[in-house]
């Protein structure tokens, strides 16, 4: 090892495998600039093997690389150019000469996330490598920057700080099992489908050859396939094996959603043709859960009855929502609105077929079975015993209201009284996130987990930036924009400033009133899905 000004030179050959590396990096302000060359006296087969190898903890921040994932070979290798992004930190656009690609894996239970940089390897089929003879020389920039997303001049300066420090945050990519997830350290959460979509529709392209819904497709892949995943896939439990989506009823619902939005923009008809099969087979599941043959979806498994203690049918997984969930509804309701259009523009009207009228059905029903007279809004689930249970959920109504499933003049009186509730409840300062819901939730009404605890605690009112996006839209949907404008800057603010997330298990996703951390994963995809609302907003 050598040291002389701004560069540092390593020369190691590997023991008797006749292997030699001679490594130069170069140290700037604005980047690092790595030449790298590799001389083999003969072939060499390796399980693992890269030019440079970085180990980072997620405990600090949970980094995830961005790039073209290549199919073949061991999982995690992506192509350059390519995006390592480390939240509240900065990125690194990654930039190579010569025959490098980069694989990233995340090892959640030792708190370690690696990047390896690979010098003239083939990938082979059993997931080993291939480092021919002879001398191969690369070298391989990484520069502090960020790409450019699209937002308009006059986009106030909070949103364009909140988009810029966070575009890259909210796409939590995890090439190692092509997906997007909770963190890049994190699990595979298919739940969230919607939020990924509604953000990678808008931010546009990353790299020169990778779009933000080309991250979003490759998801969607994995849950048509059948990969499993948080709330998603076959699951076993008293009732037997069923499929998660039947007591998580949300994951189905945001999974079409996102299918819809992703053939709204970037589907083909090819695409269509190979995954037909799949979609069919996920509309038809879905078609079953309408157990009682009146448009809503229904699970048999969580029944939503006070004093159960069940775990929930939607993204709110430790509130008791179940058998008729308000918010799950209105996520499928307008993807069925959707899908009916884009499978007969992609001419593939047998896969949507019924799906307006099934659509039309769910219209009819939804006020009437959610909407709570003694509050003048709508309640978060109709149980099993025919109950309403009503807890001032801000992020259902707002889905509702956005979606349409509400006549406009009831909507507005909707989104208004909300907005007087939480004035006369004293709502904190939304720079740190809002709460799901105004009114505390009784224990009878949560799982058994989440017993025993005040408003303001995690679930149970606790501020995140999680689901927000929902409640902006419904009050942008009726016209009240002024209010709708100046919960956006200051939840903005708070994601512009990183307050609001952390390393993993800082508990930074979610706070009690007087701003302490409550949560437990501390970065969650969803906190970024108002960045969505940002983008539509304040589009170009």
């Amino acid at each position: 090892t050598a040291v002389s000004g701004n560069r540092v030179r390593y020369d190691l050959t590997l023991g008797k495998t006749g292997v030699r590396y001679v490594l130069e990096w170069e140290v700037f302000a604005d980047r690092l600039v790595l030449h790298a060359e590799r001389r083999s006296e003969r072939p060499v087969r390796a399980w693992q093997s890269a030019a440079w190898h970085i180990g980072f903890n997620p405990t600090a921040t949970p980094p995830h690389l961005l790039g073209r994932v290549e199919r073949t070979g061991e999982t995690g290798v992506t192509s350059t150019p390519a995006w390592l992004h480390l939240p509240n930190r900065g990125s690194f656009l990654i930039e190579a000469e010569g025959p490098v690609r980069l694989r990233s894996d995340a090892n959640r239970p030792i708190d370690l996330t690696t990047l390896e940089v690979k010098l003239g390897e083939t990938s082979l089929p059993a997931g080993d490598y291939l480092l021919p003879e002879g001398r191969h020389t690369a070298t391989i920039t990484f520069r502090l920057d960020r790409p450019e997303f699209p937002l308009h001049d006059e986009a106030p300066e909070q949103v364009r700080r909140a988009v810029e420090h966070c575009g890259l945050t909210a796409i939590t990519y995890r090439p190692d099992t092509a997906t997007l997830s909770n963190n890049g350290a994190s699990m595979h959460c298919p739940i969230c489908m919607d939020m990924w979509s509604a953000v990678a529709v808008r931010l546009g392209s990353l790299l020169p050859d990778l779009e933000a819904a080309d991250l979003l497709r490759d998801s969607l892949e994995r849950w048509l396939d059948g990969g499993p995943g948080y709330a998603s896939g076959p699951l076993f439990t008293a009732h037997g094996l069923h499929m998660a989506e039947d007591e998580y009823l949300m994951t189905g619902a945001a999974g079409l959603l996102g299918l819809a939005d992703f053939l709204e923009h970037r589907g083909s008809g090819e695409w269509l043709e190979r995954f037909a099969g799949s979609i069919r087979k996920r509309l038809d599941e879905m078609r079953a859960r309408d157990l009682d043959g009146d448009g809503l979806i229904e699970s048999p498994y969580r029944t939503g009855v006070s004093g159960a203690d069940q775990w929930s049918t939607c993204w709110f997984d430790v509130i008791s929502f179940g058998w008729k969930d308000a918010f799950s509804n209105a996520i499928l309701y307008t993807a069925l609105r959707k899908l009916a259009k884009d499978l007969s523009r992609l001419e593939r009207p047998d896969l949507g077929e019924g799906l307006a009228e099934w659509a039309d059905r769910l219209y009819d029903v939804y006020a009437a079975t959610f909407f709570n007279p003694d509050t003048g809004w709508l309640a978060g689930w109709r149980c099993r015993e025919g109950r309403l249970h009503d807890h001032a959920f801000l992020f259902v109504n707002g889905a509702a209201v956005a979606a349409g499933l509400i006549e406009p003049g009831r909507a507005r009186n909707i989104m208004e009284r909300l907005l007087e509730e939480t004035e006369r409840i004293g709502l904190p300062d939304p720079y740190l996130g809002l709460p799901g819901n105004l009114h505390h939730i009784p224990d009878e009404d949560l799982a058994d987990i989440m017993q025993g605890y005040p408003l303001g605690y995690y679930q149970n009112g606790g501020r995140s930036h999680a689901q927000t996006r929902h409640f902006l839209n419904g009050l942008y949907r009726v016209g009240l924009t002024e209010a709708a404008d100046a919960l956006l800057s200051r939840l903005c603010e708070g994601l512009a400033d990183g307050a609001v997330f952390g390393g993993c298990r800082s508990g930074k996703d979610w706070r009690f009133w007087d701003g302490r951390p409550c949560g437990y994963e501390g970065l969650l995809t969803d906190q970024f899905g108002v960045l969505a609302t940002a983008l539509e907003r304040y589009r170009p």
